[in-house]
């Protein structure tokens, strides 16, 4: 649907991926010059293609992610209880700031770092206060290896049916620095083309919504569109300023 867009349809020229990493999960959908390619029409048909991988970079809870860690000369079992989420891993390995004022954490406290070493105690059914800075950043670390290593599953899947990495990769949702780390973890050197860059970050982490937005102005409009164009829609079809608002 985004290849509607001047800023995605010169990506759209043979094999290329719209990677969109949002909160909770994480679409992989390949396109060609036409728009998507996939088959796909259900949910359960994306996880078999390697097209959904249900892993987002802020409420994956961690007991999800989390393997039977080493500890104390021992080996422990986190707690199979939604106690932390994935960004609470990030907090404390530096890679996202804290959010004082969102509070949809696994315990309804901010998303500080206080507050973020407490709940990852929780998965080792502690408190922080027994537990030292390197065992709350090994289990952080523990999470991002498994969500780097899940992608890269998925990532080798879609190299496996097209051949060869895609010529060029649209990056979209809130999770797009995650993205990116992924990107080199596995050696991508290819085109990355932001949304966050070309539409600006609200819009990118509502990139499906601006799509159906999008369609509905070409039903409405017999020109070629623009963004300009897009603004003019009648109702119920947000400005763009409404939508960075949103």
């Amino acid at each position: 649907m985004l290849c509607g867009s001047g800023h995605v349809s010169r990506a759209c020229s043979s094999w290329h991926l719209l990677l969109d990493v949002g909160s909770t999960t994480t679409d992989l959908i390949p396109l060609n010059d036409r728009g998507p390619t996939t088959s796909s029409r259900t949910d359960w048909h994306r996880l078999l293609r390697g097209e959904l991988l249900y892993l987002g970079a802020r409420r994956t809870p961690l007991c999800a992610l989390l393997r039977p860690l080493p500890a104390r000369d021992s080996v422990l079992f986190p707690a199979a209880e939604f106690f932390a989420d994935i960004y609470d891993a990030f907090l404390i390995l530096g890679l996202q700031p804290e959010r004082p004022d969102y509070q949809l954490t696994a315990d309804g406290r901010p998303a500080t770092l206080p507050a973020a070493r407490q709940r990852l105690a929780r998965m080792l059914c502690a408190d922080a206060c027994e537990l030292e800075e390197k065992d709350l950043v090994g289990i952080a670390q523990a999470a991002l290896a498994e969500w780097q290593h899940r992608f890269c599953k998925v990532w080798q899947r879609s190299i496996q049916r097209f051949g060869r990495p895609p010529r060029s990769i649209v990056l979209a949702g809130e999770g797009e620095w995650l993205a990116r780390r992924c990107l080199r973890h596995v050696g991508y050197t290819g085109s990355l083309i932001s949304l966050a860059e070309q539409l600006g970050p609200a819009l990118s982490q509502a990139a499906c919504a601006f799509a159906v937005a999008w369609l509905r102005a070409q039903s409405l409009h017999s020109q070629t569109l623009t963004f300009a164009t897009i603004n003019a829609c009648p109702s119920p079809t947000p400005s763009l300023p409404e939508a960075r608002r949103q």
